[in-house]
């Protein structure tokens, strides 16, 4: 093999090997980016139009009837501001202490069997487990009166308990809300104290206990006061909820949890978080609600007060996205719920799928099921259309850029073969006075052209699986807040290497076309006068 010969070889062999690197690059990419989103999302995500989704049990259920659905979980989905204690001004956080995340509640199943937060988990008070989210003997909430705020619901259950407790005493009371009709200036007494007053129109004469009257309840425990005289208090008569009361009363006002110094729910933050506001296992943390509470958010409330809730992180996870690690927090769905107030309500319904390929036909399946109306259906290609249609692009556009080095390397398999006709013209002169056809000589020059692509398609491919896999092997750093990972991705992918060959083989056979057919057509006595 002539020299030339050997340099057209090297030439394709570069060509085919920086075709197949991108590739296997390209490729990664597009892997640890399908990963990483569905990691933290669901293969299909059934969504209603509005905000009363009450139906998700039942959205469930048919979910999971399907035999390609492998695990189907509720969640609700809220963008929020998290805080931490230490520096503060006054009473006021600084901007240091907080941040605007993205709150998911989800339940046990859906983070372990539907998204694979457990996966990520870079810390977590139990190793490798998505534990402490909920606390425990919280119940599901119930659905606020429309037009209850959470103050109004706390104040409300109030007013109820202290009635109960008065009617008891033989002392009923009017609701409070009616003395608010009454006018501020009138002499006349408000139908709420109508039953304390004396046919005579004066107050009953209430006796207060003295020092040593307390003294001897505290010491007797009975729960009555013993008076002496008239003006005392009438013996058996209970002037403070029992135990049982208030027990029910803060069971009903703590969402149905035991409460106590310590006992707060759970929530996972990324790593990321976690490190710009130094948080780590244990930390409290207090999560608040703007817009609820002010009639911008899902709970239509008439109070000003935004919702907040305290919770002590249990988790710390690691999704490889730098937006999902800097802003996305994830919490006990029954907590969310308490916390976002809007009762038993959800965002939406997520299923995960044995064949993650199979969600868009599994989307429109599970539309025809619903029967559409308030329904619609979201895959996970449709939910991060923009992203992953950018990087088909980009693979396309890095392999036509990455081609073109095979096409110059083409220019030396069309040189060398041009040389070889023009050194061989005697030859080619003799064979076709002798008899030989144009189609043979053809043959014989491509021939020679294609020995020149398979050589130096073979050693492209050895060399760019050598070079794919040594970048596999070194993790070469990328600045995650440019590129969302930490590391070059390589996907040494067998298509990809079919991909390159049949490219190099093509652009090395049309090569050879142009030399081979002059050589074909030479005239014989041209070529003995020129030998």
């Amino acid at each position: 093999m002539s020299l030339i010969a050997v340099i057209a070889v090297l030439g394709v062999g570069l060509g085919v090997a920086s075709l197949v690197v991108v590739l296997a690059i390209s490729t990664g990419f597009q892997k640890v980016f399908q990963d990483r989103v569905l990691g933290v999302n669901a293969h299909v995500v059934v969504l209603k139009y509005g905000r009363d989704f009450e139906e998700y049990r039942e959205v469930q259920s048919l979910s999971q009837e399907m035999p390609e659905v492998r695990a189907a979980a509720p969640f609700v989905i809220q963008q929020m501001m998290l805080s931490r204690g230490g520096k503060r001004k006054g009473n006021q956080a600084t901007g240091d202490d907080v941040r605007i995340v993205l709150l998911k509640g989800v339940t046990e199943l859906g983070a372990t069997q539907v998204l694979d937060v457990q996966r990520h988990l870079v810390k977590s008070i139990v190793k490798g487990r998505v534990e402490g989210l909920r606390v425990e003997g919280t119940k599901p909430p119930v659905e606020r009166p429309s037009g209850a705020g959470p103050e109004g619901a706390l104040l409300g259950s109030l007013d109820e308990y202290l009635m109960g407790v008065s009617a008891e005493q033989g002392y009923p009371l009017e609701p409070a809300h009616g003395s608010n009709d009454v006018d501020p200036g009138s002499a006349e007494p408000s139908a709420s104290l109508a039953h304390h007053v004396s046919p005579s129109g004066e107050l009953p004469t209430v006796a207060v206990p003295t020092l040593e009257d307390m003294t001897a309840f505290l010491e007797e425990g009975d729960g009555s006061w013993d008076s002496h005289g008239d003006e005392g208090f009438s013996e058996g008569v209970d002037t403070l909820p029992s135990e049982v009361d208030e027990a029910a009363f803060f069971e009903q006002e703590s969402h149905g949890r035991e409460v106590g110094p310590g006992v707060l729910p759970g929530l996972l933050v990324g790593v990321t978080l976690a490190e710009e506001m130094g948080l780590g296992l244990g930390d409290e943390v207090q999560v608040v609600s703007p817009l609820l509470g002010s009639g911008f958010g899902w709970s239509q409330s008439e109070s000003s007060v935004p919702q907040q809730g305290q919770f002590r992180v249990t988790g710390i996870f690691e999704a490889g996205f730098q937006e999902y690690d800097s802003g996305l927090v994830y919490a006990d769905l029954r907590e969310a719920q308490h916390l976002l107030g809007f009762g038993d309500v959800v965002t939406g319904v997520e299923l995960k799928l044995h064949d993650p390929g199979d969600a868009e036909v599994m989307a429109g399946r599970l539309d025809r099921a619903l029967q559409s109306g308030p329904f619609h259906t979201v895959d996970w290609r449709k939910l991060n259309h923009s992203l992953f249609r950018a990087l088909e692009l980009q693979k396309i556009m890095l392999s036509i850029v990455i081609a073109t080095i095979i096409v110059v390397a083409a220019f030396c398999v069309i040189a060398t073969l041009i040389l070889s006709v023009l050194e061989k013209k005697k030859e080619i002169a003799i064979l076709k006075s002798m008899g030989a056809r144009p189609g043979h000589v053809l043959t014989a020059f491509a021939a020679q052209g294609a020995v020149i692509g398979v050589l130096g398609t073979g050693v492209g491919l050895l060399l760019g699986g050598v070079v794919g896999a040594y970048l596999e092997h070194i993790r070469f750093p990328l600045d995650p807040e440019v590129y969302l990972i930490d590391h070059l991705p390589v996907q040494l992918d067998s298509l990809d290497f079919v991909v390159a060959g049949l490219v190099a083989l093509g652009i090395c056979f049309l090569a050879t076309l142009i030399p081979s057919r002059w050589a074909s057509r030479l005239i014989p006595v041209d070529g003995l006068r020129a030998g």
